[in-house]
């Protein structure tokens, strides 16, 4: 063969060569920009999944103020008012930064009588429930004032019978917060009115309530948050219930004579402040505890019966 074919079949094989080796490396270049392309993406996938729920829990972390300790309601600042959050009716101690106890009474965003009677024709209670000649109301709690006097239709009503001590006194918040919790505002309730007592308690309607099929007189007493009131058993038109009987009227005391209860009522003027649970006059005569049927009440300054005899604010107390 001539030495100048020699030469062109040499060329020829290293241009071929050449020219496979370059496509290798293009496929190469293109493997590893498709596997660049694919890690950068998962790791920016993979940094914005876990990057979210720790914003998420830092947008959301606060420390509950203790001063609320029913629930968790952030510190101030910022300042917040009952309008910005959805609890209500819940325990205030301490300095209240927030201002929900505008009324220092120990509740925060205290319900009022905003909710509106309800107009429904059906109801769970029947009129021929009521006993006795006096008044009968059928209607929705509209708001609670303490632990024995709640709004009816916006009428308020006081348990007969059943006492609970003032929401200033010991154990006067929690005596409203119990019934608050079996009978919340909103709730349709059964009131019998009390026929010893139709002209009412300063201007209260006097009566045996039922809410959510439950009596809630007895269920004041039967929880140790209120007291008997004993002097109106000779009068009260339930002085013979079974729950009456229970915690401390005597079976048919309703015959017995209405004078004690008549000079209650004359005398309520002399009610003595320094027992706010109730009224016990100032004297004379001189009272001991066995002279009295209530015990574990308010004792305010003077006490001139004396019925603190340790000076801690409760008086009567074994």
């Amino acid at each position: 063969m001539k030495k100048g074919a020699i030469i062109v079949i040499v060329v020829g094989i290293i241009v071929i060569a050449v020219i496979i080796a370059g496509n290798n490396i293009t496929q190469n270049q293109t493997t590893e920009s498709i596997r660049v392309d694919t890690t950068v993406e998962r790791a920016t996938n993979s940094s914005q999944i876990s990057t979210t729920p720790s914003q998420s829990v830092q947008t959301t972390k606060f420390s509950c103020d203790p001063s609320y300790p029913d629930v968790c309601i952030a510190s101030w600042p910022p300042n917040l008012d009952c309008g910005e959050i959805l609890y209500r009716n819940f325990k205030v101690i301490g300095e209240d930064k927030h201002g929900f106890d505008g009324d220092k009474d120990g509740i925060g965003c205290e319900t009022t009588s905003t909710i509106q009677p309800t107009t429904s024709t059906t109801s769970k209670y029947s009129s021929q429930e009521c006993s006795g000649i006096a008044g009968c109301i059928i209607g929705t709690v509209t708001r609670i004032i303490d632990g024995d006097t709640i709004h009816v239709d916006n009428q308020s009503v006081r348990f007969s019978l059943a006492s609970a001590p003032e929401l200033k006194g010991f154990g006067g918040v929690d005596s409203r917060n119990f019934i608050q919790t079996i009978c919340p505002v909103g709730s349709e309730v059964l009131v019998d009115e009390d026929d010893g007592h139709i002209l009412g308690s300063y201007g209260r309607m006097v009566g045996m309530i039922t809410c959510n099929d439950v009596n809630l007189n007895e269920e004041l007493l039967d929880a140790n948050l209120g007291h008997l009131e004993v002097r109106f058993c000779s009068s009260s038109e339930f002085a013979n219930e079974s729950w009456a009987i229970k915690h401390g009227c005597i079976a048919n005391s309703v015959s017995k004579s209405v004078a004690p209860v008549q000079d209650f009522q004359i005398d309520e003027n002399k009610c003595d402040p320094s027992y706010p649970d109730f009224c016990i006059p100032s004297g004379p005569p001189d009272l001991d505890c066995k002279d009295i049927p209530q015990k574990r009440f308010t004792v305010l300054p003077s006490d001139p019966h004396r019925f603190d005899g340790d000076k801690d604010g409760i008086g009567c107390e074994s």
